[in-house]
């Protein structure tokens, strides 16, 4: 089972589901660029 399939079982066991789509990320992305002086700290 390759890495995709791996996390395919573990979002279909655990029933996830995503809750914002790409709109809504960008939206974000450019309030928190357009809010804070610092470039926060994120990971990957």
């Amino acid at each position: 089972m390759d890495e995709k399939q791996k996390i395919l079982a573990v979002v279909n066991n655990k029933q996830l589901a995503s809750i914002m789509n790409n709109t809504k990320w960008q939206q974000l992305q450019k309030l928190v660029i357009d809010t804070f002086s610092f470039i926060p700290a994120y990971q990957v």
